[in-house]
Parts: C-alpha cells; structure tokens; sequence
C-alpha cells in the first residue's frame, strides 16, 4: 500500500470509528501523459507556478498560478506527492515510490538535487529561510533534517508524536508537526537551533485528527483534518510563546459541494506574495485538491475565512501541492 493510500485508510477508519459509515471514493486513474518532462520557453520567467502532483499518472503537472494555464509537465516519478518550496522558488517533490524527494529550479525540467526521505513512508516536507529542509516520515514518526540542503541528513524523533504528519518551519525557523498518541493529537517542536525535538502544549483549540503545519506569513497553521467534529478539513492559526508551546485561535473550514460536502484535503498550501521560508505577510489563498473530488482537480479557497472554493480547474485526485515565486 502506497503512503496516499494508507492516510486514505486512515482517514476513513476514523470516519467509520465514528459512527458516519462513509467509504472514501477509490482513485480515478487518468492515463499516463505520455513523453519527457516540458515546459513551456517562457515558464521559468512567469513570477508564480503552481505544481500539482498526480500519483495516478505518476506527473506533476505545473501551471500559471495566475490564470491556470498549464504551462509544463515533470515525468519519471514512482508515486509522486507532497512538495515544498525554498526562498529562491525551487521546488521539492516527494519520490515516494523511489523514497527520494527531487528538487528543481523554478519553472526547470532537470532534477539538480535528490535527498533520502530517511524512511519508507515519507508524508510531507519543509524548508526554512536557512536552506534547511525537513522530511517527515509517518511510521515510525520521524524527521530527517539537511542542513542548508547538504550532507546525509541528521533524524529526530520525539516519543510524545510517534505517529507523525507533515512538519512545517516558522518564520524564525523552528520546525513544529501533529502527532498522533494514545491520548490524541500532540504537538512537538525541533526549535530552531536545537538537537533535540521537545514536546510542547496546545491551547485554544482541540485538534481531532492531525494534518499538516505550515507558515501562513504571520502565524503557524495547524491543519485538522476533522474540524470540530465535522468530516471537513480546517486550519487553525497559532502564536508562540517563548517556550514554544502554542495557543491556536479562528479556524478555516474547507468546504465543498461534492461526496457529501466532505473535503479531505490532505495537504492545504497557504500562498502569500513570496515563497513561504521568507513570505512575512500573511497569505491570503489556499490552494489544494480535495481527495473527494476527484474530478476537481486543482481548488482556491479564500484565506482565512474558509469556505466554498473560489474556483477549481483539472481534472484528476491532486497528492501534492506547492506554489513556486520567482
């Protein structure tokens, strides 16, 4: 079972433990684009690219983030899925089939780095304005960290988050992630600096089923994958104290009008005006795709307040996403 299909399972456990009884929708498979990667000549000079990865076809596919044209197509991945970006807009997919994550020059079709995901089930990445990036593996919940992008990669572990979805650096670089324990969700942090992940406390808000972490340009995000109790995806958004610990408030309900108006958005990237390790203004889309909506393909959703998407184009189940500036 490949890492998409097992949060599948997971989410629909926890829909079935609950007393909902709802299956989730198998993937629909579009056919594999057939050739090399492409772009377009004028790709790399447009100043916003958005990447979607499709583990159906095994691409991921890159559009004008402005107007949804596509404008280019990477090829030769094994289960390609989450991704991140760095300050100068290169882009990281996770290989998950392949357990490498690639990285490529904005708008380029050439691979210029490949990282070790440090794990078999690599579920998300990260990278903050230093260069750092960070993988996160599930099972067993680790984090696998190169520093400045070099090196072989030192790996972190924290007992209170054995269970562990993908991580997401602040603007000051410390790097937090949900869990899952036996007494809920947890959240831990490998603070700027630091050689050891610690756990730290969450108040505000209850998370039900933990998600992703990401730099909104003003606040850390925690993604709920059960939001407030309602088989939706919502964000929260949350301050830091000198400790670390966290106090979360709002909350950005994803909606949708299809499946039963449940939205399963497994990995919700906050665009702002710059790439996020440097974006200092708080965003004001999301874009993701909703894994009950496979038709949907690619969805903008307003930020933060929520809601229906503002628009939608494509045309298959989205496994990754990111937004590229130049």
């Amino acid at each position: 079972m490949n890492r998409w299909s097992s949060l599948h399972v997971l989410v629909a456990a926890s829909v079935i433990l609950a007393g909902c009884g709802q299956q989730l929708s198998p993937a629909r498979s579009v056919g594999t684009a057939p050739g090399p990667s492409w772009m377009r000549p004028d790709t790399p000079a447009k100043k916003a690219l958005i990447y979607a990865s499709d583990a159906d076809t095994n691409d991921v596919y890159v559009y004008d983030y402005r107007n949804g044209t596509q404008v280019g197509t990477l090829t030769g991945f094994d289960d390609p899925g989450p991704q991140c970006v760095d300050r100068k807009g290169d882009v990281f997919v996770l290989d998950t089939g392949n357990y490498t994550t690639v990285e490529y020059k904005h708008g380029g079709t050439k691979i210029i780095n490949t990282y070790q995901n440090g794990g078999t089930d690599a579920v998300g990445c990260s990278v903050d304005a230093q260069g750092d990036l960070a993988i996160t593996n599930q099972i067993p919940g680790q984090i696998t960290v190169y520093a400045h992008g070099t090196g072989s990669g030192a790996t972190y572990t924290q007992s209170a988050c054995n269970y562990m979805w993908p991580a997401g650096y602040d603007g000051s670089g410390n790097l937090f992630m949900e869990g899952a324990s036996d007494s809920g969700t947890e959240v831990c942090e490998l603070p700027a600096g630091a050689t050891q992940m610690q756990h730290v406390s969450l108040s505000g808000v209850f998370i039900n089923f933990p998600g992703s972490v990401q730099w909104d340009g003003k606040y850390i995000t925690l993604t709920d994958q059960e939001f407030q109790g309602v088989y939706n995806t919502g964000i929260y958004e949350a301050t830091e104290s000198a400790s670390g610990n966290l106090s979360a408030f709002g909350g950005t309900e994803l909606i949708a009008n299809c499946n039963g108006n449940y939205t399963e958005v497994l990995e919700p990237y906050i665009v702002g005006q710059k790439n996020a390790p440097i974006n200092h203004k708080e965003g004001k889309t999301i874009v993701g795709g909703n894994a009950q909506c496979y038709d949907a393909g690619v969805s903008y959703w307003p930020y933060p307040t929520g809601g229906s998407p503002s628009k939608s184009f494509g045309d298959y189940n989205v496994q990754g996403i990111s937004v590229s500036f130049k």
